[in-house]
């Protein structure tokens, strides 16, 4: 009997215990005493502790440096300790910057690929790459001796069949022709003619000018070589005025114009230049909510050239908005 009577003592006395420690949680105002393993955080632990005195306890106050877990502290939310009205340091608004940058990329004006026209060899090219040249400037050269002597033929056929023309119109005027014979001798003319001008126009490629004044980007062909219609020869660039192209954000809309000065810092030299935008593309690309700005340089620099890159420096009148 005594043996039973045991462990049925101790499991009374278990449940004592654990109703004495949450009896005062279910009490208004009142807390559990704090488990010995979490009595103090590792900070109190190096502070001296202090008993609560029995009124404190008894106005649900709790010790220093005690961590209990209540159902009163699970209903408590985070305070925010930022007073009302105040700005969060994290939630100030930048400040407006004096100048915005963006990257420019020089481009010319004019860029041209040289093709032949005909099918001849090539006799002379007088420039090589990155020399320049002025308008006008002989190019590429081809042999047109087959050309010449057809375009020879040709005057000579025109001439006699002119002299027949003028033959028929005079035996005409004495009775001795009739109109047929001088619409005939007047066609076979006029055809003549346009054979002469077939032949002057394929004589004039056998020579390429320059149409500009320019530099010479690439060479693709060489002397003594022959070529083909429609094969390219050469690849000039127009240096005379360069052209600024720009990428922008869309929101620069609201002060970038045309007539808009700004600063060009060039990568490869490490010079600034002076600038001015000539044009704003109409079209807004909506994926990345840029605008093309096509600009120029004040003046004519010497030592900037198609393919050079860099950052250019605006000044927005009025400031950011």
């Amino acid at each position: 009997m005594k043996e039973r009577l045991l462990p049925l003592g101790l499991s009374l006395a278990a449940v004592l215990v654990v109703a004495s420690w949450m009896l005062p949680s279910l009490l208004p105002g009142q807390e559990p005493a704090a488990p010995a393993r979490l009595a103090r955080t590792p900070l109190a632990s190096h502070q001296p502790s202090s008993t609560p005195s029995p009124g404190a306890l008894a106005h649900g106050s709790r010790p220093s440096g005690a961590v209990s877990f209540s159902a009163f502290d699970m209903r408590l939310g985070e305070v925010d300790p930022t007073p009302v009205g105040s700005v969060s340091p994290a939630r100030q608004q930048p400040r407006p910057r004096a100048d915005l940058t963006a990257r420019v990329v020089v481009k010319a004006e004019q860029t041209v690929a040289i093709s032949a026209e005909i099918n001849a060899r090539v006799t002379a090219m007088p420039f090589r790459e990155g020399d320049r040249f002025a308008a006008g400037a002989t190019l590429v050269e081809f042999d047109c001796q087959r050309t010449r002597a057809e375009l020879a033929a040709a005057l000579a056929a025109h001439n006699l069949h002119r002299n027949a023309f003028e033959s028929a119109r005079q035996l005409q005027k004495l009775g001795s022709a009739g109109l047929y014979n001088v619409r005939q001798a007047q066609f076979e003319m006029e055809k003549a003619a346009a054979d002469v001008d077939s032949l002057k126009a394929k004589q004039a490629m056998c020579v390429i000018k320059a149409p500009f004044a320019g530099i010479i980007a690439e060479k693709l062909a060489a002397t003594h070589e022959v070529v083909s219609p429609n094969q390219p020869l050469l690849r000039i660039v127009d240096t005379a005025a360069p052209e600024l192209q720009l990428i922008v954000p869309s929101s620069w809309l609201n002060w970038l114009a045309p007539g808009q000065g700004f600063t060009v810092d060039i990568d490869e030299n490490r010079r600034s230049y002076p600038a001015r935008v000539h044009n704003v593309s109409g079209a807004v690309d909506p994926v990345s909510q840029t605008v093309r700005v096509l600009a120029r340089f004040e003046g004519a620099p010497a030592d900037v050239t198609p393919g050079m890159s860099g950052a250019a420096r605006f000044v927005p009148v009025g400031g950011v908005r």
